[in-house]
Order: structure tokens, then sequence, then C-alpha cells
């Protein structure tokens, strides 16, 4: 999910009848230490819903915890640690907690299992809630939130924050460097540029329509006319044009207006975002970023546009 918060979260739901086979937990524990190799996170909890805590704040319902910089939500069924967390409680700490498997990962974070399976929170919940209580203790509570959103727990220094700011100036400098390259038309604009694309979106798709009209292409704003528009830019490189970012402004805004039309989504372009997208619903794409794939690597619309709407409905809660 992308999010407006520095911890960004990546969520997965599984059917919890499927871990009720030993095997197929033993392997989505697998899975998870696999997943934990690639994201790298700070923290990472598995839990079935009658674990999730809320906290009624001013009359509102707020999730226990979703902030690591106030403190650690909860131990749950499965609690990954990242390295900073074993840092900070003490590696002999962490390993000795009282829970039913503590397990050092290969890049110096761990892995605490409170039971051998996340169902028997429903079936021997007092015991589940005793060991639970054990290992917060034993870790030290300073550092577990309390419900209170006031609260400050003892908090590690983020990793990921210090390479997170050095990826943000990075990206800066690559940007910088390669505003007078052919290979990167988007870097050119700046901001104030596009919030008036956004803003004259439908004006620009209107006068690309006009302008392929007179080539004899016909565009209606149609699904079938994105077609039209790969097999124009197809004609345009083999004439070896050369395209300018005008170009790919119109021509993008027609390939937007094609998406809003079908899918409803509208428009977004917040601080830390480089260039416009489209939201629809928790889909994200960007007509911008795809046209300049189409001008300058070869690719199409149409795939890209039909990923699109088919998973609309493959996944209408999307």
């Amino acid at each position: 999910m992308k999010v407006f918060a520095i911890f960004e979260p990546l969520i997965m739901h599984v059917e919890r009848d499927f871990l009720k086979s030993v095997d197929r937990l033993t392997e989505f524990v697998t899975l998870l230490k696999e997943l934990y190799g690639v994201i790298r996170p700070a923290y990472s909890d598995v839990m079935i819903t009658e674990m999730m805590e809320h906290d009624n704040i001013e009359g509102r319902r707020n999730l226990i915890g979703t902030d690591l910089k106030r403190a650690l939500p909860n131990l749950h069924w499965a609690t990954f640690l990242g390295p900073e967390y074993v840092n900070m409680f003490g590696v002999d700490r962490v390993l000795t907690s009282p829970v039913y498997s503590a397990e050092r990962l290969p890049d110096s974070g761990a892995l605490l299992l409170l039971t051998k399976s996340p169902l028997d929170y429903l079936s021997e919940r007092r015991q589940f809630e005793k060991r639970r209580t054990e290992a917060k203790n034993h870790l030290g509570l300073e550092a577990f939130d309390t419900g209170d959103i006031s609260h400050k727990g003892k908090v590690p220094i983020f990793r990921f924050l210090e390479e997170k700011e050095r990826l943000r100036q990075q990206r800066f400098t690559r940007r910088r460097e390669s505003s007078e390259s052919k290979d990167d038309l988007l870097s050119t604009v700046r901001r104030e540029e596009w919030r008036e694309w956004i803003a004259r979106n439908r004006s620009l798709a209107l006068e690309f329509a006009q302008d392929l009209a007179a080539g004899g292409f016909k565009l209606d704003f149609s699904s079938d006319s994105v077609r039209c528009v790969d097999n124009y830019v197809e004609r345009l490189r083999a004439s070896k044009t050369t395209p300018n970012i005008e170009f790919l402004k119109k021509l993008s805004a027609y390939v937007a207006q094609v998406v809003v039309q079908e899918t409803g989504a509208r428009f977004s372009f917040d601080d830390s975002d480089d260039i416009p997208f489209l939201r629809v619903g928790g889909l994200q794409v960007s007509p911008l970023a795809r046209a300049q794939k189409v001008l300058l690597e070869g690719e199409k619309f149409e795939p890209w546009y039909r990923y699109v709407t088919e998973e609309l409905k493959i996944n209408p809660e999307l």
C-alpha cells in the first residue's frame, strides 16, 4: 500500500482453514521468512482477526500501534523483529524469549512464534495471552504501545529511514543529470506543468484526437481506440520522427481519458509524487510513464490498458 506515512505496509490475507494442516503451516512460515528477506522490514506480524486490538480515543476507534516511531504494536502469533529491534532489545534477550520458538534470521533480525499455530488463540486463548504477557515483560514493556495516542515508547534507530533519504537523494540526482536526456522526457517537466496537464487533460486529449483525424486515424475515446493509438505510434516510429514532451503530454492525456471514461479513475498528484497518476480504487496507474515507454522503448498501450480494466473486473474491490 502507498500511504502518506513514513512506514508503508505490505498486507497479505490468507484463509485460516489453509493453516489447519501442519505441512501447510510449515510451508507458510517458510514463505513468510523468504518474504521477510526480500522486503527487509523493521517489523512484521501475523495474526488472526480476533487478535486485533482497538482503543476508543475521543469516540474514534483507532488501531493500536500503527506508528512504529511511537512504539511496537504488540506481539502477535508471529512477530518479525528487524535488526534494529534485535539490537535495541539485545540478541540474547530476544532469543531467550519465553515463546514457542525464537529464531535468528540471516539479516540479524529475528522471528518469534508465540505458539505452534495461530489457531491456538481460539482454542487456548488464556494460555496464549499468558505467554504473550510473559514475552512482552521479558523484552520490556516500555517498547510496546499502551493504546494511549500520546504514549511514546522505547524505539530503535530505524536503519531504512536513512536509506530512504539516501535513495531519495539519488533519485533527485539522476533526474537532474538526465534532464537533458532523450531517454527521460518526463524529468524535464516542472511540477507546475504537471498540474496544468491535469487541469487541461480533457482538452489535450481532444486536440490529440483532432490531430490524428487529419491523418486518417479516428479516435472516439473507446477501448478499441487504444489499439488505433498503438498503430499510429508504430507508424510514427517507422518514420524516424523524434517525439517531444508536448506530444507525449497529448498522447498520454488521450489514453488517460479513455481509462477515466472506462473505469471512473481520478487523477492524483501529491507532494511525494514525481508525476501525476490515475487512482482506480486501490490501483495506481501512470499513463505518463506508459506513454514514455511506448515512445522510447517500443512498448504498447493496449496490453497495459487491458491489464488495468481486467484487473478491476477480477478484483472489483480495488
